[in-house]
């Protein structure tokens, strides 16, 4: 194993189980449903790293943290998940040293942790996918020639602009005797209309019937009648005249 490229640590799982394969019997894929404690020969961490652009799956031994075996994530046969079981792989183990690989089945506990181990290969997979794409891009678009955009003779260029009259706004000073007064808002002498007739009464229903005449008008007065016939509105009162004592009869007459 290389020491000289860095590594970062895509996932942990704290426990899974390897086992040793048997042949296959026929060519749809492998199926877990065989494999017993018998065929159990390891068990330990698993730690999914990225070295350079390659991801790599490393069986670490829990005890003294040695590695156990790798699994360079470089074709798509080194890890094949079966065909009976969602939490069963089959890994391709490889020896940088001499070369030589081995097939064997991979299991976990829980079905969480192997969808986080099928998610953190996806998504290397597909950052290296559009690495690869900005890549090809970037050297397609530094393949093409320069576009020049300079003018290489004098072009004239005329413009028709229609510039629409100045308008005219109404002067602040113009109010009420050009005062300095601002002019009333629109609808402020009908407003004020409004309120003048709401203050008078209302008149009433005879009033609107007769036009407004509802009582014959007051007699006339003592004065009228003296001034239209001369003051005689009737006759005199006769004075009373004093009474004198009557004779007793038999007295002269003369």
């Amino acid at each position: 194993m290389s020491d000289n490229k860095l590594e970062s640590t895509l996932l942990i799982v704290k426990e899974c189980f390897v086992y040793r394969l048997k042949a296959r019997t026929s060519a749809e894929g492998y199926r877990a449903e065989g494999w017993g404690p018998a065929d159990l020969i390891w068990q330990g961490k698993l730690v999914v790293v990225e070295r350079g652009d390659i991801p790599v799956i490393k069986l670490i031994n829990p005890t003294n943290g040695e590695l156990f075996a790798q699994c360079p994530v470089n074709s798509p046969t080194a890890v094949e998940p079966v065909i009976d079981s969602s939490r069963y792989f089959v890994l391709r183990l490889e020896d940088e040293r001499n070369g030589r690989h081995a097939y064997v089945g991979m299991g976990f506990v829980d079905r969480t942790e192997a969808f986080d181990f099928n998610a953190a290969l996806h998504d290397h997979a597909r950052r290296q996918q559009e690495a690869k794409e900005l890549a090809a891009r970037r050297a397609e678009e530094a393949s093409k020639p320069p576009v020049d955009y300079s003018l290489h003779q004098p072009i004239t260029v005329s413009l028709n602009l229609k510039t629409a009259p100045a308008r005219t706004s109404p002067s602040t000073t113009e109010g009420f005797g050009g005062g300095g007064l601002l002019a009333p808002p629109p609808g402020s002498a009908a407003h004020t209309r409004q309120r003048q007739a709401a203050a008078q009464p209302s008149p009433s229903p005879q009033q609107q019937l007769f036009g407004g005449f509802t009582s014959a008008p007051p007699p006339p007065s003592a004065t009228n009648n003296n001034n239209s016939w001369g003051g005689f509105v009737s006759s005199p009162t006769p004075t009373p005249q004093p009474r004198t004592p009557s004779q007793p009869f038999g007295g002269s007459l003369l």
